[in-house]
């Protein structure tokens, strides 16, 4: 079965779940996996919050801007 533009976002959250540093037993230490995944949640919600603003100056909803946001980053 194959997904549609959704699945690379499912395989880039995956690959950075933070599985490594447990494996290792590091104590708790952040390491390059957390913050990859913080920066991946940090460009997300700033181009979704951009496109949002750019539809409502377009006289659209906001959601339609953020649902872009979510299918260019996909």
């Amino acid at each position: 079965m194959r997904l549609g533009g959704g699945g690379s976002i499912a395989v880039g959250l995956v690959a950075a779940w933070p599985t490594a540093a447990y494996a290792a037993g590091s104590g708790g230490e952040a390491g390059p996996s957390e913050v990859v995944f913080l920066a991946q949640i940090v460009v997300l919600v700033a181009a979704g919050r951009l496109l949002g603003e750019a539809m409502q100056r377009l006289g659209q909803p906001s959601v339609m801007g953020q649902l872009l946001a979510g299918i260019f980053l996909g």
